[in-house]
């Protein structure tokens, strides 16, 4: 079941009966437009994104497939990174 606003995700929560809920632990934190560290992937897109001068979004830059929190990223996308 897709949910697209905390509303609607807590509307659904208190529906009877209660809806069954599976917890899923990723390797990656959701994070503003994309999961962190970015994989490379979603840094390119994130790349051409702002190279179009587009503002980024979740959907744009990592989709709505959570395995995505699976693919794997470099050494060098540490948190220090995206400051400046």
């Amino acid at each position: 079941m897709d949910t697209e606003s905390q509303e609607e995700l807590s509307r659904i929560l208190q529906q009877e009966p209660e809806p069954e809920l599976e917890w899923t632990v990723v390797p990656r934190v959701a994070f503003k437009f994309a999961y962190w560290p970015l994989s490379q992937g979603a840094r390119q897109r994130l790349e051409r994104l702002r190279r179009e001068g587009r503002q980024p979004t979740f959907q744009e830059v990592e989709g709505k497939d959570i395995s995505r929190a699976w693919e794997s990223f470099s050494e060098g996308a540490g948190p220090e990174e995206g400051r400046g």
